[in-house]
């Protein structure tokens, strides 16, 4: 009888092991992420002006991505890395402004974490002899998402957004 019990108690670990893998594995980035969107404040500017370019992320809830930067080294593969181009007219300055981690102990180190709704911000300052029209700002952003579980691959999006130079 002690053999059934086990092996009915191993059953129904492992078919509920395999549910909580499946119903994470149906979920996509898309899933996931509710929003990711870019745009630029002010969208008109002038030569000499500086903008804000912000990169809005929407998580579902119960999972989180990473900041740009750990606090911890030994969890330095653990980030949100965004490359922003060169621009003729244009240049990204100072550091990204992120929201305040939640930071999870983990035996390989203090891990920061993002949750909820993310906006992280860089500064732009166009060049005082830009040239007036519209300017195309593309920056890859490469984001991985994770649950308590689990984590999808990191997913590499290119965000778009349009400047207008006023004389």
């Amino acid at each position: 009888m002690l053999t059934t019990r086990f092996g009915t108690g191993l059953l129904v670990v492992v078919f509920a092991f395999g549910l909580s893998q499946a119903s994470a594995q149906q979920l996509s980035f898309d899933d996931i992420v509710k929003k990711f969107d870019a745009t630029v404040e002010p969208a008109k500017v002038k030569p000499g002006d500086t903008v804000t370019w912000k990169l809005t992320v929407d998580l579902l809830e119960g999972w989180h991505t990473y900041p740009t930067v750990q606090p911890d080294p030994n969890q330095s593969t653990f980030v949100t890395k965004i490359t922003f181009p060169k621009i003729d007219g244009l240049t990204f300055t100072g550091d990204v402004k992120e929201p305040k981690p939640v930071i999870k102990k983990d035996p390989d180190g203090d891990i920061a974490m993002l949750e909820g709704l993310v906006t992280f911000e860089k500064k732009i300052t166009i060049a005082r002899d830009a040239k007036p029209g519209k300017v195309k700002v593309q920056v890859p952003v490469k984001l991985q998402v994770c649950s308590k579980d689990t984590c999808l691959p990191p997913k590499t999006v290119t965000v778009t957004v349009e400047l207008v130079v006023e004389k």
